[in-house]
């Protein structure tokens, strides 16, 4: 059984800036999001944390955020793009979201109307794309640490949608629907392995008591 410790990244500047920050125009991380970043790692250099792998999205955010628990976790980060969050496609990356609204014709609602096959970003990946590839990533992950060893750790730094993806496949649910989770910034989310995957924890993010609220 192997243990998949995901963490959404920091608050991104993308957000703050009210743009579509795909791979191609990611900015990284805020001051809140370094210092969400920093939390995290001070929890964890208490708790003693170790892992045998840190792996990162290949969007600075997810990597800034990474840097920032390298030295707690001991062990270097190495990129892994399965881990990405949906990529919009390169004529929508960078766009503000108010251009993108109005140039698009798109509305949050269009999102679920789509389904997990639409192409709400019109070159960009689907829902089923992006779950597509986190759950090969995951197997591939899952492969490593089963031969490292019973309950052996990676910690994945990546993204709102990564995470959604993993907890439906852990739950076997569907792509879209049922539910609806809203992950926070530099948040905690912990999966099992197994014949029966596990879900451990979600959005634990106590460590963030004190400063200031996340980004949507």
């Amino acid at each position: 059984m192997a243990r998949i410790v995901l963490v959404r990244h920091g608050e991104s500047q993308a957000t703050i800036d009210r743009v579509i920050g795909g791979p191609r125009t990611c900015a990284g991380l805020t001051d809140l999001g370094r210092r969400q970043s920093a939390a995290l790692a001070e929890r964890w250099r208490a708790e003693g944390m170790r892992c045998a792998e840190l792996i990162a999205s290949q969007y600075d955010r997810a990597q800034q955020t990474a840097e920032v628990l390298a030295p707690v976790l001991g062990v270097a980060m190495t990129v892994d793009p399965a881990f990405g969050e949906i990529d919009p496609g390169p004529d929508d990356d960078g766009l503000a979201y108010d251009t993108f609204f109005a140039t698009r014709h798109r509305t949050a609602t269009d999102w679920d109307a789509m389904g997990p096959f639409g192409h709400y970003f019109a070159g960009g990946e689907t829902v089923s794309d992006l779950f597509n590839r986190v759950g090969k990533g995951l197997e591939v992950v899952v492969g490593r640490l089963d031969r490292i060893g019973p309950q052996a750790t990676a910690v994945i730094c990546c993204h709102g949608g990564v995470i959604d993806a993993a907890l439906r496949r852990a739950m076997q649910a569907p792509l879209m629907g049922s539910f609806a989770l809203f992950t926070t910034n530099c948040s905690i989310t912990e999966v099992w392995s197994g014949p029966t995957w596990r879900v451990v924890r979600y959005n634990d993010a106590a460590h963030l008591s004190g400063l200031k609220g996340d980004s949507p």
